[in-house]
């Protein structure tokens, strides 16, 4: 992800700050002026962190009141308004409120200014902040209000519509509705066209941006090859078009929020991923050009950017078979790692690690890869206790931000102060943080599901084993003996290995639905005072519809909950329940047991949520001592 210093931060030797502040406000000039002044002070003079504080304090108490008793334009609260909630947004998750309330007032007085330029600035970035925050509707709202204004206001507002048709498509993204992505960018196109040309290079950059995370989903999801070509070939296109605006634009990546960095790793993606056999040349290129690029000290963008590089480089030779070239790359950026001190650097270890334990697991050689699971084990746990160092910090702030609330409230100051074109670059960074963490997230989907594709294909080869090797052998003891007694052993224990064989068998799904094989597998558990029961619903589907990787985690899970039921309950009935509807598939597991919860869970507990996930399901397993063990799967068909 793209991160970038909100404000400028240069050393300069202790100063006065409100005296400073007193003293620019006193100068014979317009109150326009004072304020962008003021503004131009505060941001060379406090750094980050309480600094924020600091700087919000100076605008409520001084230059807020200041502005009131020379009756400042409604424009200017305005601004003073939206600037202060930037500054107390900067502070953190605890400001959340205050940042609202801020904005809230700064559209009061963007409305009685009638000043239609502003008032899109001010929606914009509540919508914007709406989207982080995980309310994906209100924020598409918002974006289209602040189009509107920005529309009112003229053609200087080109290259604020297309930040919000941006972030449009963000939500779109989130919510997984490409027809409204395909909307988004047929309206992205329409603006481009008429722009003004000063905006219109990165009118088109934002287009390539959203139409290239949308190629690249719809390649995902088809299996048709004739389509995925034609989609390849329009991914191809766009990427392109990206690469020539980046090398012959420069004025664009002159913002310091602004770097490229994803364009080439996304190049890069193309080709690994789409192509039957990764292009070793074009991959390597691409990624040079992604670590060539000036970070300007941004050491987390930076640490980011080279751990992407090296699993990516890492994918490439695992798809070539050369796992000595894969780790090789992952150990030269953990070794990276390892010299940088910056504040992600504990998940990028992690992801990195994740890596060459899959690694080790395809070369068999599982002395290294148990090393690994130790070492992650280990950084999950320094991981754990950062962050639970940083909860305790934030509340002791909390608790001091409380303490200065009740002093402030005492005050008369009520809230001003202008923004700098600095701030614009906010949205736009949030935007990029959101999209590129779609990406990692299907990446991590593919890993998990490879993952578990191995321990099939391992299953298999048990079920095998046991039944051509064990089960063969306890046959010919059985011939050789002649006591009842022993016999009917042997024969058990036979009739053991068997159903334990066909257990681990993948169920061939080519041949019977995903409800035969739950039927039959339910149909033939042993009773032994245990009653296991089945039922299902179809409502506007098939069984046969559902994909056949689909079915076989689905299958899986049924069988380890049921197996866990039958073991570890306690009760003496469990109800396996599926109901297949147009686009969902719901599952439920429900034990009448006793089984109270102790907050620690086996193998089996481990192994359901580990396939769920990579379904990209949703997973709820609660135990109480009255209600018995209940889980429940919902899969996205």
């Amino acid at each position: 992800m793209i991160l970038a210093p909100l404000f400028t931060v240069k050393a300069i030797a202790e100063v006065d700050l409100s005296k400073e502040v007193d003293r620019i406000l006193s100068l014979r000039v317009s109150n326009e002026a004072k304020i962008d002044s003021a503004y131009q002070f505060l941001n060379v003079n406090i750094e980050d962190g309480e600094g924020f504080k600091q700087w919000e304090s100076l605008i409520t108490d001084q230059m807020i009141p200041y502005m009131k008793d020379k009756d400042a334009s409604d424009l200017t609260f305005a601004k003073l308004y939206y600037q202060l909630g930037v500054v107390q947004g900067a502070q953190g998750e605890r400001q959340n409120e205050d940042v609202m309330k801020s904005y809230r007032i700064a559209e009061d007085f963007a409305r009685k200014s009638s000043n239609l330029y502003w008032l899109g600035r001010i929606i914009e970035i509540q919508g914007t902040r709406e989207i982080n925050k995980g309310n994906p509707e209100k924020g598409y709202e918002l974006q289209e209000k602040a189009i509107e204004a920005y529309r009112g206001a003229g053609e200087d507002s080109d290259d604020r519509i297309s930040g919000c048709f941006y972030a449009e498509a963000v939500v779109f993204f989130n919510l997984g509705d490409t027809e409204g992505i395909k909307g988004v960018i047929e309206r992205m196109k329409n603006h481009a066209r008429h722009v003004k040309t000063e905006y219109r290079y990165r009118a088109y950059y934002n287009l390539y941006a959203v139409q290239s995370v949308y190629f690249g989903s719809l390649i995902k999801a088809t299996d048709n090859a004739r389509e995925k070509r034609a989609l390849l070939d329009s991914l191809d296109k766009v990427g392109q078009s990206a690469i020539y605006l980046i090398d012959n634009t420069p004025d664009i990546w002159n913002n310091p929020q602004a770097l490229p960095v994803w364009d080439f790793y996304n190049r890069a993606v193309r080709f690994v991923e789409y192509e039957d056999k990764p292009v070793v040349d074009s991959v390597e290129h691409y990624l040079t050009r992604m670590l060539e690029i000036d970070f300007r000290g941004l050491q987390d963008t930076q640490m980011e950017a080279e751990v992407s590089a090296a699993s990516l480089r890492a994918e490439m030779w695992m798809k070539l078979g050369n796992y000595d070239r894969a780790k090789q790359a992952i150990l030269a950026a953990i070794g990276k790692a390892d010299s940088m001190k910056i504040n992600n650097i504990i998940i990028d270890k992690i992801e990195l690690y994740n890596n060459l334990l899959i690694i080790a697991k395809q070369a068999r050689n599982y002395k290294e890869a148990t090393e690994y699971a130790e070492k992650i084990g280990e950084l999950e746990k320094e991981r754990y206790s950062d962050e639970r160092a940083k909860a305790v910090k934030e509340l002791e702030i909390k608790y001091k931000t409380k303490e200065t609330e009740l002093s402030l409230a005492q005050s008369k100051a009520r809230l001003n102060s202008t923004l700098m074109w600095l701030f614009a670059a906010l949205a736009l960074l949030a935007i990029i943080i959101a999209i590129f963490r779609i990406y990692v997230i299907r990446q991590h989907r593919v890993r998990l599901q490879q993952y578990i594709a191995g321990l099939e294909s391992e299953r298999a080869r048990m079920s095998r084993e046991l039944h051509d090797g064990v089960c063969n052998d306890l046959l010919a003891i059985q011939m050789t003996m002649t006591n009842p007694e022993n016999l009917a052993l042997i024969e058990s224990c036979r009739e053991s290995v068997r159903r334990i064989s066909h257990e681990l068998m993948p169920p061939e799904f080519e041949y019977a639905t995903l409800d035969e094989a739950v039927r039959y597998f339910i149909g033939k558990q042993p009773q032994n005072g245990i009653t296991v029961t089945y039922s299902s619903e179809v409502f506007g589907n098939n069984w046969i519809n559902l994909p056949e990787h689909t079915a076989l985690e689905v299958y899986r899970i049924v069988q380890e909950a049921v197996g866990n039921a039958i073991k570890h309950s306690g009760g003496d009935k469990v109800n396996v329940n599926m109901t297949l509807k147009r686009e969902d598939l719901i599952v439920k597991i429900i034990d009448n047991g006793h089984c109270a919860p102790s907050g620690k869970h086996g193998m089996g507990v481990d192994s359901i949520r580990r396939r769920a996930e990579a379904l990209g399901a949703k997973i709820d397993i609660s135990m109480s001592e009255s209600d018995g063990t209940k889980v429940c799967l919902h899969v996205k068909v």
